[in-house]
């Protein structure tokens, strides 16, 4: 018996070898292409080093290009761009192969640099383009920013997005555009006609879906959306501040897609010799639906009209939200009332119709500290102690603030950040 019953066992394990070895072998995971840039200068030559210029091209050719490698025509390539400035100086608009002008992006391609403060892609003396294109002529178009500053970039006359323009010919639907930690600053989208010049920061053209993360949107200028021109977005942990534009001077928000603000400061935009006759500071219009939480929307400033959110058609949503200061109103709209979730601070009477909520606080001074950094990676408002952010808190709270401090889910402070402030020292606005 036990000779048979080890036979037995034997013979089972047999089997289950031949199983295994009869079943076909995984596909391997094809691993991401890294190109590293090695070089500030901008060129595109054979001289033995990869420049950045080069790297795009290698990503988007899927060919060696000088010392770069070649890109992957399925796979993500990942662009490292070290510490350093990288100074656009090949001149030569409206061409979209990165050959001169603009770094033209298609595919799938990461850009990740050593953050805000160590990376920067600007454009040099006399720079007449934008920074980055993103051209999507095929399905599954995906560019991601990251750990970088994006700066003085300029539109051509009559053109979108003058630090970044994303547009292409492939469904939009595919489209997806992340940016990372990044800083977006000094761009400006110029036109002298009311269709065109939108997104001083980062324009679109349909509707791709952009996301914005830990970023900071600053000194930007453009006639719509001096910040940025979206239509679907989601905007996270991120600040806007020093925008301009004749309409929307820190966002622009379109078509009939869903947009969602959650844990940003928008300050401080709307003056400045750009376009000096500006009007609102968020628009919402051509039917988005854009939904504003625990946001901080303050000390923003227009030489004409209002200076807080404006909703031309569609939907406005707020909860949590604090409106402080704004220049003439902090609410208005022209079709479509704005809509409260509750718990927002309004510090004049122009959101009375539409902040009705019992936990709705209106002609109420948020009681904030000065825009600064206070030691943190970005600038934000936090409030002084017994603000009436702070003593009537939220509910149904974000799992973190724009600072990544963690809320309490149904005790919150009110607006962008979570803690209140003694204010010890002077803020630093800008680094």
């Amino acid at each position: 018996m036990r000779t048979l019953l080890r036979f037995l066992r034997l013979f089972y394990i047999i089997i289950l070898m031949g199983l295994t070895i009869l079943q076909p072998s995984p596909k391997p995971v094809m691993a991401d292409v890294t190109i590293t840039v090695n070089t500030t200068t901008d060129e595109l030559n054979s001289d033995g080093d990869c420049s950045l210029r080069e790297a795009v091209r290698a990503s988007i050719t899927n060919s060696a290009v000088d010392a770069c490698p070649a890109g992957s025509s399925s796979d993500t390539d990942e662009i490292v761009l070290p510490a350093g400035v990288y100074t656009l100086t090949i001149t030569g608009a409206s061409e979209n192969d990165t050959q001169t002008g603009d770094l033209d992006l298609k595919g799938k391609i990461h850009l990740v640099g050593a953050g805000r403060e160590a990376t920067t892609v600007q454009g040099g003396s006399g720079w007449d383009d934008r920074i980055f294109q993103i051209f999507y002529e095929i399905a599954g178009t995906e560019i991601t920013f990251e750990k970088m500053t994006i700066q003085n970039g300029q539109t051509p006359l009559n053109d979108n997005g003058g630090g970044i323009h994303v547009f292409g010919t492939s469904s939009p639907g595919d489209v997806v555009v992340n940016l990372k930690e990044v800083r977006l600053q000094n761009n400006r989208a110029i036109a002298n006609d009311i269709s065109n010049g939108t997104g001083g920061g980062l324009g679109i053209t349909n509707t791709p879906t952009i996301t914005i993360l830990d970023s900071l949107i600053q000194n930007n200028s453009g006639r719509r959306g001096g910040g940025v021109f979206v239509a679907k977005a989601t905007i996270k942990r991120s600040v806007f501040t020093g925008n301009q534009a004749i309409s929307g001077s820190a966002l622009y928000i379109v078509q009939t897609q869903p947009a969602l603000i959650e844990n940003t400061t928008i300050s401080g935009n709307g003056i400045g010799s750009d376009y000096p006759s500006q009007n609102y500071v968020i628009v919402a219009n051509y039917n988005p639906t854009v939904t504003i939480r625990y946001s901080t929307i303050t000390n923003n400033n227009t030489y004409s009209n209002f200076g807080g959110v404006y909703l031309g058609s569609g939907q406005i949503i707020l909860q949590g939200t604090i409106l402080s200061g704004n220049a003439i109103n902090n609410c208005t709209t022209y079709s479509s009332p704005i809509t409260s979730n509750g718990y927002n601070l309004s510090s004049d009477s122009s959101c009375n119709t539409y902040l009705n909520q019992s936990s709705d606080l209106n002609g109420t001074d948020a009681l904030l500290n000065p825009l600064g950094f206070y030691g943190k990676t970005l600038p934000h408002h936090p409030p002084k102690p017994g603000s009436p952010a702070v003593t009537n808190p939220g509910s149904s709270c974000p799992a973190e603030d724009q600072l990544g401090t963690v809320r309490p889910a149904s005790s919150c402070t009110r607006g962008a950040v979570q803690n209140a402030l003694a204010l010890l020292y002077l803020p630093v606005v800008t680094k």
